[in-house]
């Protein structure tokens, strides 16, 4: 039921004063009464909009509401008070910039959210180990502001980043159980946010050919750490000694392929030599790993189509090469990549150099920047609904380079 209340042209009478100063129009014109003793939902027309702002009794909260719809030249608002007890509750309000306030209507005060957490260094921990699940550790670690809406079972986290955008968590009042000093309510059933990739967005391929190598846990925790993936090609003479790193690939979820068992030019062996090279590599995967390759890349991007058609794998190059092997320059692999990339490219790098590491971290915060996902090649391929068959090349999926 709405109804107009003398009392109330106190408030249009000082939003008139706001607007002559601001030179903006701003006219409260109409209230709906509802059931709390703290505050009525106003009707607000501003620059020709109108949208229902809280209205409270007491002028001090009032202001809050006023001077931010003003300052923020709201043309509409998403509020929420939410009650913490008797005598505190947190407001939110968002018209494309989200703050909360928390009201002590007792002591007439505006607080912060530091007032109602009895736990900081818990709550901070907690809430980065959700955003953690959630986005790349790189976008996680760039937030500069943080701001939420309290509601009963959870509470929703807005985030501003320097270089990534905005962000938002959903975090359940489980998760963050004993650290807030206000009484919580609490639902078993949830589930945390997670990483998912947006098969809409710009996808690229990361492979790294000639390992295992020692780099490669520096490499897969970058990835890991990113909720990215990458396939790295091994060379069969190098599993044994470096066996330990193949099994943190496995763990890891890394995508692992067949890059030949001596890393020989295929085309300068005899077709039966050629077939062993390729079969013999998954033959000692399979006796340490218990695993068998899907993929295969020749050494040298030279193959026999039909002997590997023939060992059942398709031939995977590449389209993006960083000549890491050549250059051992962090700053020339790393411009390789970001240069030129299109969505469905396979990049190219090689595990035993440092300088493709210190290149790869670089490179997953700039193409994220840009819209893009690094996935395995097998990832990228299903992704884009390509069907891989043995004996035929893929240098890319549908990227548009020759």
């Amino acid at each position: 039921m709405k109804y107009y209340i003398d009392i109330f042209k106190i408030v249009f009478t000082l939003s008139i004063a706001i607007m002559i100063t601001m030179l903006v129009k701003v006219e409260l014109f109409s209230f709906e009464k509802i059931e709390s003793p703290r505050y009525l939902v106003a009707s607000m027309k501003y620059s020709n909009n109108v949208f229902n702002v809280p209205f409270f009794k007491d002028r001090v909260f009032r202001n809050v509401v006023s001077k931010y719809v003003l300052n923020n030249e709201c043309t509409n608002l998403e509020y929420n008070l939410q009650k913490l007890d008797d005598n505190r509750s947190n407001l939110f309000l968002n018209c494309n910039n989200p703050v909360n306030y928390v009201f002590d209507f007792e002591n007439k005060k505006v607080l912060t959210m530091d007032d109602i957490i009895s736990d900081k260094d818990r709550f901070i921990d907690n809430e980065k180990h959700l955003l953690y699940l959630k986005y790349p550790y790189f976008v996680v670690d760039d937030i500069i502001s943080k701001t939420y809406n309290i509601k009963d079972y959870e509470m929703i986290g807005y985030y501003k980043t320097k270089e990534f955008g905005d962000l938002t968590l959903r975090i359940n009042n489980n998760e963050i159980n004993n650290t807030m000093n206000y009484e919580m309510m609490y639902n078993t059933s949830y589930k945390n946010e997670t990483f998912k990739i947006d098969k809409s967005k710009k996808l690229i391929a990361f492979s790294y050919d000639d390992g295992p190598s020692e780099y490669d846990y520096k490499t897969v925790d970058i990835l890991k750490k990113s909720h990215f993936k990458a396939t790295f090609f091994v060379v069969g003479n190098r599993l044994e000694k470096y066996k330990d790193v193949l099994k943190y690939l496995n763990e890891s979820n890394m995508e692992v392929g067949n890059h030949t068992f001596n890393h020989k030019v295929l085309n300068s062996l005899e077709d039966n030599e050629a077939f062993n090279e390729i079969t013999s590599v998954n033959d000692e995967y399979k006796r340490l790993t218990n695993n068998s390759f899907d993929l295969f890349r020749p050494s040298y991007g030279i193959s026999k189509n039909e002997i590997a058609k023939k060992a059942n794998y398709p031939i995977i190059l590449w389209s993006i090469d960083t000549l890491d092997w050549d250059n051992r320059n962090e700053k020339k692999t790393l411009g390789a990549i970001v240069k030129d990339p299109r969505d469905g490219d396979i990049v190219l790098m090689h595990s035993l150099y440092e300088s493709s590491v210190k290149a790869t971290e670089k490179a997953v915060k700039d193409l994220y920047k840009r819209g893009f996902i690094v996935v395995s090649v097998s990832d990228l391929m299903n992704y884009r609904d390509i069907k891989i068959e043995p004996g035929k090349v893929y240098r890319c999926a549908n990227c548009g380079r020759d």
